[in-house]
């Protein structure tokens, strides 16, 4: 073989070598762009957040209203989760916006989330009642499950904190007609899975996605308002259901 068709020959094996390993690099380019596409562009998670009062519409009033606990812990989740690529938090409405139950479960309906986290309050006539109530959509229902789980996660949030020293209960609400237009409230295990022939909370009867209603603390109790309502309870609150909320959509 002459010295020229050689030289030919080593360049035609050198440029097969470039084209081979140009397509490889550009194959390996490519795969990387889809995921990366795949990662910025995915769905993500849409979780409701409920403040259950609004406007003229305090709720319970004590040492702190309903609505004015809600919109602390709201505006510092809605902070928490600005830039957040995997969940997208959407509220109802904020503390100076009145929303009755039915336009809030309407405006849920729409949207369609994951779930709902409607933040609320209680009150008690004894004023050392104290603790968190974590309340589920009712048995029978087909959201219950994921209720539940959504629950646990909340629990398991604060009860991880040895800095939150209170309790805190996991059930279901039911009203129990008395006389016409007069209920009573009736609490219920998680481990009481009978259907019951009762109302339960409203927004969970209205709405077609899985409910969680947290009551945060008892307005009638002084010492447990002025625990839980300062700026720094406020912040480990929220950051407590920003790690729940991050773990049950993990989870979906």
């Amino acid at each position: 073989m002459s010295r020229k068709r050689k030289t030919q020959k080593k360049r035609t094996l050198h440029i097969g070598r470039l084209l081979l390993v140009f397509a490889v690099f550009a194959g390996l380019c490519f795969g990387i762009y889809k995921v990366l596409t795949a990662v910025l562009h995915h769905e993500k998670t849409v979780i409701a957040v409920d403040p259950g009062f609004g406007g003229d519409a305090t709720g319970f009033t004590g040492y702190v209203s309903e609505s004015e606990y809600a919109e602390q812990i709201a505006s510092r989740l809605e902070v928490l989760f600005a830039e957040n690529r995997k969940v997208e938090l959407v509220r109802t409405h904020d503390a100076a916006t009145g929303m009755d139950v039915n336009q809030r479960a309407d405006l849920i309906n729409d949207l369609s989330p994951a779930a709902v986290l409607s933040l609320r309050a209680d009150t008690s006539a004894d004023p050392a009642q104290s603790g968190m109530t974590i309340y589920c959509n009712v048995p029978g229902e087909r959201t219950n499950k994921e209720s539940l789980r959504f629950a646990a996660d909340i629990a398991e949030a604060f009860e991880a904190d040895e800095a939150y020293a209170g309790q805190v209960t996991t059930g279901y609400q039911y009203y129990r007609q008395i006389r016409q237009d007069t209920y009573e409230p009736v609490f219920a295990g998680t481990d009481d899975t009978e259907k019951k022939d009762m109302n339960t909370w409203p927004l969970m009867e209205k709405c077609r996605v899985p409910v969680v209603v947290v009551t945060g603390l008892y307005v009638s109790n002084p010492d447990e308002t002025a625990l839980r309502t300062s700026a720094e309870a406020y912040d480990a609150a929220a950051q407590h259901y920003y790690d729940a909320i991050m773990k049950f959509a993990g989870g979906k």
